[in-house]
């Protein structure tokens, strides 16, 4: 016996159990969350030092190598890109997929740059952590036409 013998055999409980399953999908449809703006979990920081006057290749050797040692050392973070310019460092940090707690490593992170500010040169300024650097404000403008 095929399903569609038995849908016809069967019509009042076949019109019901239709009935069930487009009730349910409406309800479903219509208490299911949603936002107009979710939220976007940025994955990544940044820490920069500043020492004006100092050439690129010293920057990388007095300033970039100790912060880029100093952030291998948080399991948590995945990548490590670092751009060294005349009197500039920057050391951009990718974390894991799978970490939940980004508060938690944004502060260890404030903490390892925190303690390699004793190994840089003193001429160079506080290391500076930008957690925030992915979040930004979106407009949306709508126009409406006549």
């Amino acid at each position: 016996m095929n399903i569609t013998r038995l849908a016809l055999a069967n019509s009042r409980i076949t019109i019901l159990v239709t009935l069930f399953v487009i009730a349910m999908g409406i309800t479903t449809f219509l208490s299911y969350p949603s936002a107009e703006d979710p939220t976007i979990v940025i994955r990544s920081a940044s820490v920069s030092v500043s020492n004006p006057g100092m050439s690129a290749e010293r920057v990388e050797e007095l300033i970039t190598k100790p912060l880029e040692a100093a952030m291998r050392e948080i399991a948590e973070i995945d990548e490590i890109k670092s751009t060294s310019k005349a009197g500039e460092s920057f050391v951009d940090l990718t974390i894991h997929d799978w970490v939940d707690d980004l508060q938690a490593v944004f502060q260890g992170i404030r903490n390892k740059a925190s303690d390699v500010r004793s190994q840089l040169p003193s001429s160079a300024q506080e290391p500076v952590v930008n957690d925030e650097k992915g979040l930004t404000s979106v407009a949306t403008i709508a126009r409406w036409a006549a």
